[in-house]
């Protein structure tokens, strides 16, 4: 009998081992992929700002353009309309787009592709 409860004291002890292991290692994962995560999301901020920069360049010479033709505050009615349109386009259009970006970009991240030709 000491024999049979010696193995199953060893067998729980290595379960657990083995669970906590288990664990470990989807911890290990999840930071994989957290740290994947945020390098991506700071590598868009960063190329975001001097896009940013320069559309704000070019509507404010633009803008100046039109002040020319059509005066100062005309012309800034002008600009704030053509945003105002950009702005609705935008609202419209984005949220698909970006949804299945980051649903693709997300499932990339998270599911190891199994390739089905391995021998």
């Amino acid at each position: 009998m000491d024999g049979i409860k010696e193995n199953i004291k060893e067998f729980t002890d290595c379960l657990r081992r083995c669970i906590e292991l288990r664990f470990d290692s989807m911890k290990l994962a999840a930071v994989e992929e957290l740290s994947k995560m945020s390098a991506l999301l700071l590598t868009y901020l960063i190329l975001t700002f001097p896009i940013f920069f320069a559309l704000l360049f070019l509507l404010v010479a633009i803008t100046f353009l039109l002040i020319s033709a059509f005066g100062v505050v005309w012309s800034f009615f002008i600009m704030s309309a053509v945003l105002m349109l950009l702005s609705i386009v935008l609202y419209l259009l984005c949220p698909p787009f970006f949804t299945k970006v980051m649903l693709r970009t997300f499932c990339s991240m998270f599911f190891k592709k199994e390739n089905n030709d391995e021998k």
